[in-house]
C-alpha cells in the first residue's frame, strides 16, 4: 500500500482503519485488566489515545521530519504513556491469584515498576542531552559577542 499516493479521502479511511482496528493501548487493556471491560470504557479509551495514533502515523509516512512538527503530539504522547503506565500498575498491583501478577513477590512487583520508571526517566534525560548538545548552534554564535571589544555598533552575526 503506497500511503503517499492514496487520494486524501483514501488515506483517512485507511488511517481510521489503522487507529480504531489496531489500537495497541486498547488491545493492552482488553488482556491486561482481569475484568471484562465495558464498551463504554473501551469507546473513552479509543476516543483519548486516537489523536495521537492518527498524527503518528500521517508523521511516519512524512520523508522528512521536523522537530517544530512534533509538538503537537507531546500531550497525546504524554496522555498515551499515562494510560499505558496506568494499566500496567493495575496490573502488576493486582491481589488476584488468578493473574499472574497477583501471584507475584512485592520485591518484584516494585522492581518491575522502578525499572518501568527508570527507563522511562533515562530517555527523557538523554533527550534533554541530545537537544542541548545538537541545537545549540545559535547560542554558539552569539558566544563571541559576549567578549568586550568584539561587536561594535551596526554589527551583524551574518558572517
Amino acid at each position: 500500500l503506497d500511503f503517499l499516493h492514496l487520494e486524501p479521502a483514501a488515506q483517512l479511511q485507511h488511517l481510521v482503519r489503522i487507529c480504531y482496528g489496531r489500537c495497541a493501548t486498547a488491545c493492552l487493556q482488553a488482556l491486561f485488566r482481569p475484568k471484562a471491560t465495558s464498551v463504554q470504557t473501551l469507546l473513552r479509551t479509543v476516543t483519548l489515545i486516537t489523536p495521537f495514533y492518527m498524527w503518528f502515523a500521517i508523521f511516519i509516512a512524512q520523508p522528512h521530519k521536523e522537530e517544530r512538527f512534533m509538538f503537537p503530539a507531546y500531550p497525546f504522547l504524554a496522555l498515551n504513556a499515562s494510560i499505558a503506565f496506568h494499566m500496567v500498575l493495575s496490573f502488576v498491583g493486582s491481589s488476584n491469584p488468578k493473574v499472574p501478577a497477583g501471584s507475584m513477590l512485592p520485591k518484584i512487583k516494585l522492581a518491575v515498576i522502578m525499572s518501568i520508571i527508570l527507563v522511562a526517566l533515562n530517555a527523557g534525560l538523554l533527550r534533554i542531552v541530545g537537544m542541548i548538545s545538537a541545537y545549540n548552534a545559535p547560542l554558539k554564535i552569539f558566544e563571541p559577542l559576549e567578549q568586550p571589544g568584539v561587536a561594535q555598533p551596526g554589527d551583524t552575526v551574518c558572517f
